[in-house]
This record gives C-alpha cells, sequence and structure tokens, in this order.
C-alpha cells in the first residue's frame, strides 16, 4: 500500500512540473514584464529622432535631432496619461511640452498640448489584411491605411509585433509599426507623411529603454547629430 502512494505521489508531482514547463515554454516568446506590459507608452523610455532637410541639388540641410520621453501622471476626463515631453539639443535643457499619452488595449492615443482632442497614435491590436483611418493631429488630415503584413521580429531576445502599412490609395510602403519601437520614422511621425511627398524628412535613431539602447538604425552610427556634414559622412 505504502509503495502504491509513493508512485502516486512521484506521477503527481511529475504532472506538476510538465504543466509548469509547458506554462513556462508559452510565456516566454511574449515576456511582459512592468516595464514592457504596453506596446508603446513604458516607463522609462526615450526616442531619438533625426529630421533633415534637401536643399538644392538635394543636398542635406537643416539637421537635427529630437528626444521624446515621459514623466508625470496627469488624469484628463477620468483616464490617466503620461505628461510628454521633446527636446532637440543634446544636452536636453530646452525641454518643451508635447502633450498627454495614454494606451489601452494595445491602442495608444495622444492629447497634442492646447488641444482637448485625443488622437490614435498606434494601434498594435491591427492584423493583417484590417483598414483603418488615421488622423494626423498636426493638420487634422485623414489617410486610409491598410496593414499589408503583420509579423514578429527578435529585439534584444524579446519577439516583437511588426505591422507594414500602406495607403490604401496606392502600393507604397509608407510606414512600419514595431511594438515598445513605434515607427521606423520617428515617434511622432504623422499619417499625412505616409505617401511620398517633398519637405522634411525624419528616420528614428534609437529607442532606449532605463537608458540602453535597444534599437539603433543599421545605418547610422550615433544617436544624436545636429550637422549635415555629420549625416552626410554616415
Amino acid at each position: 500500500m505504502r509503495k502504491i502512494i509513493f508512485i502516486l505521489i512521484l506521477l503527481l508531482i511529475f504532472a506538476i512540473s510538465i504543466t509548469t514547463c509547458q506554462k513556462t515554454e508559452i510565456n516566454n516568446p511574449n515576456d511582459t514584464t512592468e516595464t514592457n506590459k504596453n506596446t508603446i507608452v513604458n516607463p522609462n523610455s526615450t526616442w531619438a529622432t533625426l529630421y533633415y532637410g534637401r536643399g538644392a541639388f538635394h543636398v542635406i540641410c537643416n539637421v537635427s535631432t529630437e528626444y521624446v520621453f515621459f514623466e508625470k501622471d496627469s488624469i484628463f476626463n477620468k483616464h490617466v496619461y503620461k505628461k510628454v515631453f521633446s527636446c532637440r539639443d543634446k544636452l536636453h535643457e530646452n525641454i518643451r511640452y508635447e502633450g498627454l499619452i495614454r494606451e489601452h488595449e494595445k491602442k495608444t492615443f495622444f492629447i497634442p498640448v492646447n488641444s482637448k482632442k485625443e488622437y490614435l497614435l498606434y494601434d498594435f491590436s491591427l492584423e493583417e489584411g484590417m483598414t483603418f483611418e488615421f488622423i494626423g493631429f498636426s493638420r487634422e488630415e485623414k489617410e486610409k491605411l491598410y496593414v499589408k503584413k503583420c509579423d514578429m521580429i527578435e529585439i534584444n531576445g524579446s519577439l516583437k509585433k511588426r505591422l507594414h502599412l500602406v495607403s490604401s490609395r496606392n502600393s507604397y510602403t509608407g510606414d512600419t509599426w514595431i511594438e515598445n519601437i513605434g515607427s521606423k520614422n520617428g515617434f511622432f511621425f504623422l499619417s499625412y507623411n505616409v505617401t511620398p511627398q517633398w519637405g522634411e524628412k525624419s528616420m528614428l535613431l534609437c529607442y532606449s529603454e532605463n537608458n540602453e539602447i535597444m534599437y539603433k538604425h543599421p545605418d547610422y552610427s550615433e544617436c544624436y547629430y545636429d550637422k549635415p556634414e555629420d549625416v552626410i559622412n554616415n
């Protein structure tokens, strides 16, 4: 009788260990730690976006780098938001308040400064084949975007959802969104820039968490530029 009870206890322990291993294998690819529980609005995150224009003979000019970061909470319309700040100087002395940001069900909402209207900035609940309307908060221009492809990409050992977006009016690949990182064209990449046009260009240089660089643009060696010759040399 004792042998039977002992065997049953061993079988029970073995079954529990198998269940634990299975849960670990399922959870690991989608690790949701406290610092990465949201797709965009995570604490201690910063984005560095390169902006530049092109003058005569397409020579690069008007180079600057914008840092975006979150600080402190604010309550508006019963929702808790993070305050968004930016600066374009290397020492981060000239800080500008941009507005409020929050996240709900993988959707990121933004209220620009001096505005009470909430805009959709990112939506990682989207799947391949979906179409949605995107409104740029700067010019109130509307753009219907189509999710051409949805896949996963490994960033520093963690799998992140990636959305390839195109304008519904043409097949031009306008933007790519990656979980936590945002748009490859910069944190505040707006809908009216999705289709090709003349004017200021932008691209995300670096994304950092807790002062650790998690993503760096493969074509650039630095996270800050303010001189055209430095960009040209890259």
